[in-house]
């Protein structure tokens, strides 16, 4: 779906839904949980959902869109629509080019290699605290439920995004440490729209699961040194099937992440 084209009936209704309820917030268990229904200023509903479809790859990195097409696809006035591309620009998903609008912030291989790096560093750090403080039970059930979702089908993706997510931050939640948790959630964020990329070689995806199982066996024993070395062995498999995606995948390919294809077209 373009800049261009306006959502669909049940675009807008999840986009409402996901407003109104204060977006999906991460609670220091690591858990969705809905704020308290507050009346949300429009520009700030206008950049929640553009920035949504920018982290689930609705737009698709290096595509270009301007304040008209913006407007138009989610049926507001250009002001609101500017307001968000500017608070965008600061968080750097999109960039403003001269009499050219906005273009949505291409991944290149060295941009997802040092994110997913960090990840790497941060998250194997949590897992060594994490260890024997971690609920066992409950990280099983997230893991449980990660392996319910279609990965070959685009809504099972979005659900399998966020339940890998709920995993990954439990560990985090777990290791005691809350600005290491705020870290982590910054970096699982930008990751968002990366996950979404590798799902496109879903059979690398699903060899991970048997990962977290060992992870988590780990952290119950309370075996610190080897629950963060399994947490960056498994780390590992995820930048490189993410490479691989962006290498090998014609979907990757089309998605334009360097931006040069996007440049070709204009």
């Amino acid at each position: 779906m373009g800049c261009g084209k306006k959502e669909g009936p049940v675009q807008r209704v999840k986009a409402r839904v996901r407003v109104r309820s204060g977006g999906i917030r991460n609670n220091s268990s690591g858990t969705q949980s809905a704020a308290p229904k507050v009346d949300v200023p429009l520009k700030e509903q206008i950049y929640a959902r553009i920035k949504n479809d920018i982290l689930t790859c609705v737009f698709a990195p290096g595509e270009s869109c301007s304040e008209s097409q913006l407007a138009d696809r989610y049926d507001v006035s250009k002001a609101p629509i500017r307001w968000a591309l500017a608070a965008l620009s600061r968080e750097r998903l999109v960039t403003p080019r001269a009499r050219q609008g906005y273009i949505v912030a291409p991944l290149t291989m060295k941009s997802v290699k040092d994110l997913l790096e960090l990840r790497i560093i941060l998250e194997s750090a949590a897992a060594r605290l994490a260890a024997g403080r971690v609920d066992p039970v409950r990280l099983r059930s997230f893991d449980d439920k990660i392996t319910t979702f279609d990965i070959d089908d685009r809504m099972g993706q979005v659900e399998w995004i966020m339940a890998n997510e709920k995993f990954h931050l439990e560990i985090a939640r777990a290791s005691g440490n809350d600005s290491l948790f705020r870290a982590i959630l910054e970096a699982m964020e930008e990751t968002r729209r990366i996950i979404h990329v590798s799902l496109s070689m879903p059979a690398q995806i699903r060899t991970m699961s048997d990962d977290h199982k060992n992870i988590v066996e780990a952290l119950e024993k309370g075996d610190g040194e080897r629950a963060g070395h399994l947490t960056e062995i498994h780390l590992q498999k995820s930048l490189q099937a993410v490479l691989a995606a962006m290498v090998n995948s014609s979907a990757v390919q089309n998605a334009n992440f360097d931006g040069r294809a996007a440049d070709a077209r204009r």
